[in-house]
């Protein structure tokens, strides 16, 4: 493998298009990353099964490449797919422990408690598990597009949209992720289970959720009370939707100017 000094960067060069769409080398040299667009050159040149590996590699070669080029790759391996970077890292914990070690502290742009989001589908008769998910967001309408995007009663008569809130000390928030545009956070999710932070069903303000405790279907049986939420939440994605095609058709106007 060339050294970094021999070839051009990775985000410039055909040669390293063509090296790395068939995978991550196993003599893959984090030399050649010199910069934070190098590292996420990397992830995106590599086939999708590649990208967590790389995602570690990058992760302990960081007092080599530096800790911004690093979380730059893994934020853009966690767009992608973050099951993949997840097992990749081999927990969770594991994950959130590198996370902590290189990501930019986000206190200095976070009141002392944040209100955060998370939307998803989840089977009635499952524990609610996915509340501890790492990935929420600062914007309500993001939760509920989440929770309600793919979801069609018709074809899935034993799942249920869920958006669920809380009131999070900052310190529970390792990281704020703006790449989307979906105002993510990812959590330290050990410490909000230990915490005094309630998860709440958001639009029953008085009703706290506490996690693998309870079920959807024990706490919230089909009828036209979780109706109404579910139209509520829909009112919400639909403004997300809304705000997407605005921001895209900006975005297209200025590439063609």
């Amino acid at each position: 493998m060339a050294r970094c000094g021999s070839v051009e960067t990775l985000s410039k060069s055909r040669f390293w298009s063509s090296r790395l769409a068939g995978g991550l080398p196993a003599d893959f040299d984090y030399q050649v990353v010199k910069s934070v667009e190098d590292a996420k050159a990397l992830i995106l040149l590599l086939p999708n099964c590649d990208r967590g590996q790389a995602a570690v590699g990058l992760y302990l070669h960081r007092d080599l490449i530096g800790a911004a080029a690093a979380y730059g790759g893994i934020m853009v391996a966690w767009d992608h797919d973050h099951r993949e970077i997840v097992e990749a890292f081999g927990s969770p914990a594991e994950f959130l422990a590198a996370l902590k070690n290189i990501a930019p502290s986000p206190f200095s742009q976070l009141p002392n408690r944040v209100d955060i989001w998370r939307g998803a589908v989840l089977s009635k008769n499952d524990a609610l598990q996915r509340s501890n998910g790492l990935s929420w967001t600062r914007n309500r309408n993001v939760a509920c597009w989440f929770a309600l995007h793919d979801y069609v009663p018709e074809l899935q008569p034993s799942l249920v949209p869920v958006v669920l809130h809380a009131n999070v000390d900052r310190s529970v928030i390792l990281a704020q992720h703006k790449a989307r545009a979906e105002q993510e956070v990812i959590l330290d999710v050990n410490r909000l289970v230990v915490s005094s932070n309630v998860i709440m069903l958001d639009g029953i303000d008085d009703t706290p959720l506490f996690a693998f405790q309870c079920r959807v279907a024990d706490l919230w049986p089909d009828g036209e009370e979780y109706d109404r939420l579910i139209v509520n939440w829909r009112l919400a994605s639909a403004r997300y939707e809304r705000w997407k095609r605005l921001l895209e058709l900006r975005r297209s106007s200025l590439l063609q100017t």
